[in-house]
């Protein structure tokens, strides 16, 4: 990537790194052999894992050159980075200096700086102060969760809509009509004291039209009493493209006191045909807050 002008990087963090997030270590090594440290900026809504951003004291200058990210660890115990998806050149591919690399990129939002421009939080404002009293949060795949049912699709849809565990990619897909949007269900989930859910996302073929994301979460058993499983989602990740990746978030209209049921929702972003209309959940982190653990049984 161009070094010029970067002011910021987000990192994916699947577990809870603060305050042991000070003996990580980033830098921006440049083709001129410059270093620019970066400074982790304290996450917003309370959340400590997900994407967390490294900022630089001011945007990078100079002529366009080449750049790499370096990230050190110092600490005791380990740390987790979360990966993109695998590439055949090795020069992307996350590389670690002991141990087997991966065949993965490194997950990473790379910002660069634009005149008149603000960066964009880096989560959303989605919880009017609810989720600042997560006290832990812990990375589940999809392959740990029930398999998914579909749940909700518009009455007029003649094309295809499906849900599926995809074992191989471990992966959910929901794959939406043209005419609306589609809901799978993952049933019966123990989720006592949920304050928060986020998912990993993605597009999963080169060729997809671009997608919305959505997902919530409700007590077990509600939603197929009601019917009404839109009330119970998070804002919509809107107009992601082919192949990029995203984090959607909810936070629980009801308390969640013991099982719950999962609703990951996936729509067109235009009116277009939904032809490998793959929209895929790779994971989901479930946080624990203050007030809510309070009311475990």
């Amino acid at each position: 990537m161009n070094a010029v002008g970067l002011a910021a990087i987000d990192l994916w963090f699947p577990e809870v790194v603060t305050p042991s997030i000070g003996a990580l270590a980033v830098r921006v090594e440049d083709a001129s052999g410059q270093v620019h440290p970066l400074q982790p900026a304290g996450p917003e809504m309370g959340l400590e894992t997900g994407w967390m951003r490294f900022i630089l004291p001011q945007p990078i200058p100079g002529v366009g050159r080449d750049c790499r990210l370096r990230v050190e660890w110092s600490g005791d115990s380990t740390i987790s980075l979360g990966l993109g998806p695998a590439v055949p050149d090795q020069r992307f591919r996350a590389c670690a200096t002991d141990g087997p690399a991966p065949d993965e990129t490194l997950a990473l939002r790379v910002w660069q700086s634009i005149g008149g421009a603000r960066l964009p939080g880096c989560a959303p404002l989605i919880s009017a102060g609810q989720a600042v009293s997560i006290r832990d949060a812990q990375f589940v795949s999809a392959g740990a969760l029930p398999r998914p049912e579909l749940l909700a699709s518009p009455l007029q849809a003649s094309d295809h809509v499906s849900t599926a565990y995809w074992r191989k990619e471990d992966m959910i897909l929901v794959h939406p009509s043209r005419s609306g949007p589609c809901c799978a269900i993952i049933r019966n989930v123990d989720l006592a004291g949920l304050s928060h859910v986020s998912a990993l996302v993605t597009v999963g073929h080169d060729r997809a039209p671009h997608l919305n994301f959505c997902i919530g979460v409700a007590p077990h058993g509600l939603v197929d009493q009601d019917g009404f499983w839109q009330r119970r989602m998070g804002p919509w990740v809107t107009g992601l493209p082919a192949r990029g990746w995203a984090q959607a978030h909810c936070i629980p209209v009801e308390p969640i006191t013991g099982r719950a049921d999962l609703l990951l929702a996936v729509s067109l972003a235009g009116d277009v045909p939904n032809d490998f209309s793959w929209g895929l959940f790779r994971g989901f982190r479930f946080s624990t807050g203050e007030a809510a653990g309070d009311a475990r049984p």
